[in-house]
């Protein structure tokens, strides 16, 4: 059962055009390569229990087929660590997740398995999933960025009248650095990188490359004839993170690591993008 990922508009929702136009004003200062950017980042898929999902071959490229899963939550995540480790909002979660993306060098769709959740909610719902096998590309944690830095933010971009869509770069700058809640070992970066619903979990970019936050939160206004966003970022504790992965590798070496599932977490307000059943095609126009 294959169904169009819905790309409808709403109220608030940034047009492609002003997406374009955002990554097009700054993209000439960025010195790394946008490419592998784009290979670090792997789309999120989220149902219910009996959510299953497969990677078929077309001649356009290969896509995802989902299926026996009426509603699902789709966000994106990026790789952390070659060995399957990837990071991303815990909105998007439901209670059984895959991910798709660069596997083994090639594009391929995997089940996740939820490393950590934090108890926090949005803007700072840290998430590591962990997936069997290996990720061709990895980020690199940034140090905290400035007020006034230029960022990109990887977004989804729908394909009109065509199932599925393109993973592409929105721009932006940063407006403000805060602490996260008491507790909750993030801090939030605020940006106008025009983003929204379903961008959740997807990395925001430092102009080498290295990865600053992850996409939780946003908030839009009207100034005059013009729209005008606020997009959230938590960035997380690099040893904080660092520190799980090592524990979860220890106990992967101990015992079997469990497949097919992400069972232990609690379904939750669908917020991020939604649909029921979905095509997904390209990484990259």
């Amino acid at each position: 059962m294959v169904a169009a990922l819905s790309g409808c508009s709403s109220p608030g929702r940034p047009s492609d055009q002003t997406r374009h136009a955002s990554y097009e004003r700054i993209q000439s200062l960025f010195t790394t390569n946008q490419q592998d950017v784009l290979r670090q980042t792997y789309v999120v898929f989220s149902g219910d229990e009996d959510f299953q999902m497969s990677t078929l071959e077309s001649k356009t490229g290969e896509f995802a087929e989902t299926s026996k899963s009426k509603t699902i939550n789709r966000g994106l995540a990026i790789g952390i660590e070659t060995d399957g480790y990837l990071m991303t909002a815990g909105h998007v979660l439901r209670a059984k997740t895959f991910v798709l993306g660069w596997f083994d060098g090639r594009i391929d769709s995997r089940p996740a398995r939820v490393v950590f959740r934090s108890n926090f909610k949005r803007p700072a719902d840290v998430v590591v999933l962990k997936v069997e096998g290996k990720l061709n590309h990895s980020a690199i944690f940034s140090d905290k960025p400035q007020v006034g830095e230029q960022v990109l933010a990887v977004a989804c971009y729908y394909k009109s009248g065509e199932m599925g869509g393109v993973i592409d770069f929105a721009g932006g700058t940063v407006d403000g650095v805060v602490e996260g809640p008491t507790g909750s070992s993030v801090d939030l970066i605020n940006t106008d990188v025009p983003l929204w619903r379903g961008d959740s979990g997807g990395p925001l970019i430092s102009g080498d490359g290295k990865l600053i936050g992850i996409f939780t939160e946003y908030n839009y206004w009207w100034r005059g004839f013009r729209q005008k966003w606020r997009t959230t970022f938590f960035k997380p504790d690099k040893e904080f993170i660092q520190s799980l992965i090592a524990r979860d590798r220890a106990s992967a070496n101990k015992s079997p690591e469990p497949t097919g599932s992400s069972a232990s977490v609690q379904s939750v307000t669908p917020v991020a993008g939604r649909t029921a059943d979905c095509r997904w095609l390209s990484f990259g126009r």
